[in-house]
């Protein structure tokens, strides 16, 4: 077995920045904006205590926890992917990511270090970090 080269990194983390900016994209178009947000505020323009006891909370809480980070986080196959990459580059030596960018002389878009952290709960330095174009 070998060690993912920078050619093939760079292509799977450009795709993984491009499908999260797309997926961060369309849940911020959709997604509440916090306390008193849109959804809660189409319940309460009711004016009909009915309808605001039974669906107030309900709107509440999508507006405040509807976001990027807790859609992007609970998509199960993105964690794993991150797994079985971070296992792969910890088999050939390499402590975390940043080490490994580091080793191999590499760095990844600011849109896949967001996601990252998202994801993983860990940060890559951001000397590994550039601000760029992603694509599929």
């Amino acid at each position: 077995m070998s060690l993912i080269n920078s050619a093939l990194f760079t292509k799977l983390s450009d795709r993984l920045a491009y499908q999260y900016e797309q997926l961060k994209s369309g849940v911020e178009l959709g997604s509440g904006i916090g306390t008193n947000g849109p959804h809660y505020t189409i319940v309460t323009s009711s004016n009909d205590y009915n309808v605001e006891s039974t669906l107030m909370n309900a709107a509440y809480n999508i507006d405040v926890d509807y976001n990027t980070e807790t859609v992007v986080a609970g998509i199960s196959q993105f964690s794993a992917l991150f797994s079985a990459l971070e296992k792969h580059i910890k088999d050939f030596g390499y402590k975390d990511m940043s080490l490994y960018l580091s080793g191999v002389g590499i760095k990844v878009s600011r849109s896949f270090g967001e996601f990252y952290n998202i994801v993983t709960g860990r940060t890559i330095d951001d000397e590994y970090l550039e601000d760029r174009v992603v694509s599929l």
